[in-house]
């Protein structure tokens, strides 16, 4: 479907979305963590084991690891059908300005840019409401856009 005809959502839609998925990254990231825990558990040994401070996961290294898989879930939605799971209950879709599909690049700049909108008090998110075009911080800075689908879709992201 063409993305030029289609709307961008509100702030509160995005907002739900982004609240939809937040509840599956922090599945994702316990998943990680447990994987985390029972990697140390297997190097170390369980005999070795005699506190949860033994257990413990921490440093440079795991927080890389917790926003790699954070980016790596992202990145499968964006670029497979430009949906996330909460984006395609609050009918959502991420294009390229250009229409296309979002790259790797593009994922990496909306990604990183979209978590330093939230660490200024997400103005980056606010911004939609001042922005022409209704777009967030790094919908701008990655050449990528959100458009609203309409409600009699089925599947729109399977047509592209």
């Amino acid at each position: 479907m063409d993305n030029v005809n289609l709307p961008s959502p509100g702030v509160i839609r995005r907002l739900a979305a982004i609240f939809y998925d937040s509840l599956l990254v922090i599945a994702l990231l316990m998943a990680v963590s447990g994987l985390a825990i029972a990697v140390r558990v297997a190097i170390i040994g369980e005999h070795a084991v005699k506190n949860s401070e033994a257990l413990a996961v921490n440093g440079l290294f795991f927080q890389c690891l917790l926003l790699v898989s954070v980016f790596v879930f992202f990145y499968i939605f964006w670029r497979k059908n430009g949906q996330t799971l909460g984006m395609q209950v609050w009918r959502i879709r991420l294009d390229s300005n250009n229409g296309n599909r979002v790259t790797l690049h593009q994922a990496l700049v909306r990604f990183f840019t979209a978590i330093l909108s939230a660490l200024c008090l997400g103005a980056g998110y606010w911004w939609t409401w001042f922005d022409a075009e209704n777009r967030s911080w790094h919908d701008r800075l990655s050449n990528t856009k959100l458009v609203l689908l309409p409600k009699n879709s089925k599947n729109q992201s399977a047509e592209k």
